[in-house]
């Protein structure tokens, strides 16, 4: 299917909205690999799927993801209304993650450092994206810059503040910083 980049990162985003247990987790993935690849094809670049699933496999060993994964499902049905707003800064999490995620996609194709760095390039990603979550660096009024252009429109303007917000200009700065100091 070819759907516009950011609204593959959006559908990504919106993946802590199933109900179910790792599905939420497993989903999220398959539709980032989707996103890269049609990163990768629209850079005229070659990505094999051993390196999209690198990029995109879930983090961390899988018993703690279900232990966690269920109890999280339990006190969320039980406590539903409580955490509703858990779930909205979930998704906001998740796209603004995704969309970053896409952007340091963007620049590793065009820097050449996919498909034969994918490892390093994972590497930086998870560093960098890893101190905090997007919201929470924006309701702490970190420096946010300029975000990445995902077209006009509705969407693309949703995608490009929602990047913004979530620091993308200075985030995306670091992770080239750091991939150009390991060459």
């Amino acid at each position: 299917m070819r759907l516009p980049v950011v609204h593959w990162g959006l559908l990504a985003g919106l993946t802590p909205l199933v109900p179910v247990p790792l599905v939420d987790r497993w989903i999220g993935s398959r539709l980032r690999r989707q996103m890269y690849r049609q990163i990768a094809r629209d850079a005229g670049v070659s990505i094999d799927r051993d390196t999209l699933v690198l990029l995109t496999r879930l983090r961390g060993g899988l018993l703690g993801r279900v232990a966690g994964g269920v109890i999280f499902w339990v006190v969320r049905k039980i406590f539903r209304t409580i955490f509703y707003f858990l779930t909205v800064k979930d998704v906001l999490d998740e796209t603004v993650e995704a969309l970053l995620r896409a952007t340091m996609f963007r620049v590793a194709l065009e820097r050449g450092w996919l498909p034969d760095r994918s490892a390093e390039v994972r590497a930086a990603m998870d560093e960098i994206l890893k101190r905090s979550p997007p919201i929470e660096r924006f309701a702490r009024g970190e420096p946010r810059g300029p975000g990445d252009d995902f077209g006009g429109g509705f969407v693309g303007g949703v995608a490009s503040g929602l990047q913004r917000w979530g620091g993308g200009a200075i985030l995306v700065a670091e992770f080239e910083r750091r991939m150009a100091a390991t060459e």
